[in-house]
């Protein structure tokens, strides 16, 4: 009969043990965002919970089209197209960055929100991404996604 060896390290699962109530979305009327922002905040356990309920919160319509990224891993792009919306993939350079004058091709008319993805935590020109938003006017602006 073989025994358990002694281990000298503290080993943490990859699939944690959860509970039913960890995947419904819940309010916090407390914390640190209440005290930052003032307003109660919902949490998400995953991401793509969160992304769908903001694709939900802009009222999109079918013959709206969200810009999204070609380089991506999926379940972002899923929880965006469960919103009913047209799908419109704009170009990620190799190293990562937006292809800006081709994600100024394809806005159009129908552009309502563009998904944003910093990968590996690089941040993306968010600041030019604006202008652009500004260059486009004032129809679109206004019913571009305030997500980011």
């Amino acid at each position: 009969m073989k025994t358990a060896a002694k281990c000298d390290r503290i080993v943490v699962s990859e699939n944690p043990g959860l509970h039913a109530g960890d995947f419904i979305a819940r309010k916090s009327n407390d914390g640190l965002f209440r005290k930052l922002y003032g307003k109660p905040a919902t949490l998400f356990y995953f991401g793509r919970g969160a992304l769908w309920q903001a694709m939900q919160s802009l009222h999109l319509s079918a013959s709206d089209n969200v810009l999204v990224p070609s380089y991506h891993c999926g379940v972002e792009i899923e929880a965006v197209s469960m919103a009913g919306v047209q799908l419109r993939y704009y170009d990620v350079r190799e190293d990562l960055t937006i292809n800006l004058p081709d994600l100024q091709n394809r806005i159009d008319s129908r552009t309502r929100a563009l998904l944003v993805i910093h990968y590996f935590g690089f941040p993306q020109q968010i600041d030019v991404i604006r202008s652009e938003e500004r260059r486009v006017g004032k129809e679109c602006r206004s019913r571009w996604s305030p997500y980011h």
